[in-house]
């Protein structure tokens, strides 16, 4: 027994120790002037209204189902400060789909000038370097929540990524309540800045293509406070809150390369409201997912 325990121990003492893990100061670059790329996003959106008795009995409940679908090369025309104010798109394919009925948007096989003035963006087709017709209202939905509201790549930015160098499997947090305040900016709902939350995960870290990849996923909860009706009128909430769940995948060494976000959505609200002289609950359940995937194209 002894001789084994010291030829144990003399190749424990001789073996090297484990190499600490590695540590990478993550750094994810944004298109810049004259880069191409090849995109394909998609959304599903799905709302429930229901409105609730004091025996929590249905009294109405409708649903919403709508999904969308985007196929299209982006160049980068003109940059204000760190962010592209100016892009070109030329749309493959561009369609809506809610309650079952298909509609393909006026846009689809043409180009698309899309250009930032008086602090908003604005849409415009654009065929032999000509600007035509400007997308507005219905038409220009999905355009106005990607570029005025904000989209997914907007929270991969130096805010949300962590601040010193990070090992697989660490975490980090950031400050949600600028997002807060523009997530609840249709007055619909107001969230608690204050309570928000938001952290950082890297999930993995690879080399692809001479490049390091890796895996982030980030994670928001809002929690929300009140619900304004149509009619103006604010009833505060209970238990009700909003989760957003991105992960990321792509180069985080501040290269270019091919790149996935994947977003899921999921929230619910419970306010108490009076209708007709009658006290009833209104519950909203929200669920989305949203997925881009870029490709660089030759220049």
């Amino acid at each position: 027994m002894g001789k084994t325990w010291c030829i144990a121990a003399l190749a424990l003492a001789l073996s090297p120790l484990a190499a600490p893990a590695q540590e990478y100061a993550v750094q994810i670059k944004r298109p810049g002037l004259g880069e191409k790329f090849q995109v394909k996003k998609k959304d599903t959106f799905e709302i429930e209204f229901k409105i609730l008795d004091n025996n929590n009995n249905a009294v109405q409940d409708a649903k919403e189902l709508k999904t969308s679908r985007f196929h299209f090369v982006e160049e980068g025309k003109e940059r204000g400060g760190d962010d592209l104010v100016k892009v070109e798109r030329k749309y493959e394919h561009a369609e809506r789909n809610v309650k079952n009925v298909r509609e393909t948007l006026p846009y689809q096989g043409k180009k698309m000038l899309i250009e930032k003035k008086d602090g908003k963006f604005q849409f415009r087709v654009y065929e032999d370097n000509k600007l035509g017709e400007e997308i507005v209202g219905k038409e220009a939905e999905e355009l106005n929540e990607e570029f005025n509201k904000g989209g997914l790549r907007k929270l991969f930015t130096e805010h949300f990524l962590p601040r010193k160098a990070v090992k697989v499997g660490d975490t980090w947090t950031y400050d949600v309540a600028p997002l807060a305040k523009a997530f609840s900016g249709d007055g619909k709902i107001e969230i608690d800045d204050a309570k928000s939350t938001g952290s950082g995960k890297l999930l993995k870290a690879y080399q692809k293509d001479g490049k390091q990849y890796g895996s982030i996923e980030l994670t928001i909860n809002f929690p929300v406070t009140h619900f304004t009706g149509d009619d103006g009128t604010k009833s505060p909430t209970k238990d009700s809150k909003i989760t957003i769940k991105l992960v990321g995948d792509g180069p985080i060494d501040g290269s270019l390369g091919e790149s996935k976000v994947h977003a899921d959505i999921n929230g619910m609200v419970r306010a108490s409201i009076n209708a007709n002289g009658m006290d009833l609950v209104l519950v909203i359940a929200l669920t989305a997912s949203a997925e881009e995937v870029r490709a660089p194209l030759p220049k």
